[in-house]
């Protein structure tokens, strides 16, 4: 798998790019990935789970939490 950032390979089971520390996927993700199509779709979804992920991780160490709201509709053709 190639990280989103760097564009460098990483193995399969990485959750860290080795080479820039970018979240590369994320365990909630896999099955989102695993469907078939809608390739911009997925890769915006995996950007706003990452930004959610980093700012979890982020509140972890610092011990501030800031409260973030994400509304989202998606819409497309029926039967997708």
């Amino acid at each position: 798998m190639n990280c989103p950032k760097c564009n460098k390979p990483n193995r399969d089971a990485a959750v860290y790019c080795k080479f820039c520390g970018e979240t590369v996927i994320s365990k909630k993700t896999t099955a989102l990935q695993d469907l078939v199509g809608l390739t911009d779709v997925k890769n915006k979804l995996q950007d706003i789970i990452q930004t959610a992920e980093k700012i979890n991780e982020r509140a972890k160490h610092s011990g501030i939490r800031i409260p973030v709201e994400m509304d989202m509709v998606i819409s497309g053709k029926s039967g997708t």
